[in-house]
């Protein structure tokens, strides 16, 4: 019998999560040593109905949990669900799913909820009775990652543009100091710059 745990590690930080549950001390040493396969989550998108056991484990990860309202069954044991009806879209993408229990997942199947997936990963629920809408966000370790291109440089043009604000606003601050002191009294000692 085969048994698969997702394991999520932000390299970066270290962090690491088994499933939904984050991981401290010594235990993210102990899961990395019994790990058997790595996958570097990314959106895939194949012409299937299921979703991969990649692509279940990356809408788990960003999902977390059930993505109906006020459910908060565990993504790892929910069903990978398509947004939209399969028979309108003939592909498997996972742009496209996300986590429903098997509970919330026949309520929309049977026509009582509807689902509207923002880019951001924001779902806005419906119920069809009374139009009463809902919103709800992804809230599993993978729920903030940059996992597209668009997404990264994004990320990398706004940390660019951060780091320079902060370089200009220390120059600025240093020549005002220099300028205070004057010319002749400046000592120059080498110092880490604080960014």
């Amino acid at each position: 019998m085969k048994v698969t745990l997702n394991c999520y590690r932000n390299l970066d930080t270290g962090d690491m999560h088994l499933e939904n549950h984050k991981l401290t001390g010594i235990a993210p040493d102990t899961w990395m040593r019994r790990v058997t396969d790595l996958t570097v989550p990314s959106h895939s998108t194949h012409h299937g109905r299921f979703a991969t056991e990649a692509q279940k484990a990356l809408i788990a990860g960003i999902d977390g949990t059930c993505r109906a309202p006020g459910c908060d069954n565990p993504a790892a044991t929910a069903d990978a669900d398509h947004i939209h009806r399969y028979d309108n879209n003939p592909h498997t993408g996972t742009r496209e799913m996300q986590s429903l229990c098997r509970r919330c997942h026949i309520l929309k199947t049977l026509g009582l909820t509807d689902y509207t997936r923002l880019t951001d990963g924001t779902t806005i629920v419906s119920s069809i009775d009374d139009n009463h809408t809902v919103t709800t966000v992804p809230t599993g370790p993978l729920a903030h990652a940059n996992l597209t291109f668009d997404r990264c440089l994004a990320h990398k043009t706004r940390t660019r543009k951060e780091h320079q604000k902060l370089r200009d606003t220390w120059n600025y601050i240093t020549r005002c100091a220099f300028q205070n002191v004057g010319a002749s009294a400046i000592i120059v000692e080498e110092a880490p710059i604080p960014f």
